[in-house]
């Protein structure tokens, strides 16, 4: 099935319904145009939504982290997520806004606003999906009885 517009009107004869004439018109290209729309609209509304925190003077980089976290999900449509930069010195991912999606146990605390993912032999951050840098492809790495390792997480 595909989007369709349509048109009719109807046939009489004898002031008696006995057809209809119309016409269909597949839309699904219009469709297409409309969401690539609502997207770039969306991608736009975030850019302003971010920019008055980026530039002002009193801004941290753990309020832009949440920030851009915040539009991510709203972008998305995903629950969780995190915000994080690969430190140039070591490689560790660092990351200053991290959603509840662990247990009670792992939650950063607010004195504690970051968390640092080292980076490991291979070049991938164990219990993180993502992409390794080095190598712009998808990783999964789960730990065996860590609860916050669940597939498909990103």
């Amino acid at each position: 099935m595909f989007p369709v517009s349509n048109l009719g009107t109807p046939i009489r004869r004898d002031g008696a319904i006995v057809g209809i004439r119309g016409i269909v018109v597949d839309i699904t290209e219009r469709k297409q145009l409309e969401e690539e729309l609502e997207w770039e609209s969306a991608i736009n509304s975030t850019i302003a939504n971010l920019f008055t925190l980026l530039i002002a003077a009193t801004s941290t980089l753990e309020d832009i982290a949440l920030a851009i976290l915040n539009e991510a999900k709203r972008l998305t449509g995903s629950e969780h997520g995190f915000v994080g930069f690969i430190d140039p010195i070591n490689r560790d991912l660092i990351t200053f806004s991290l959603t509840q999606m662990m247990p009670q146990e792992h939650v950063i605390t607010e004195e504690k606003q970051q968390i640092r993912f080292h980076i490991g032999a291979d070049g991938s951050y164990s219990a993180l999906y993502g992409v390794r840098p080095q190598h712009q492809e998808r990783i999964l790495h789960e730990r065996a009885g860590n609860p916050s390792c669940r597939s498909g997480h990103s």
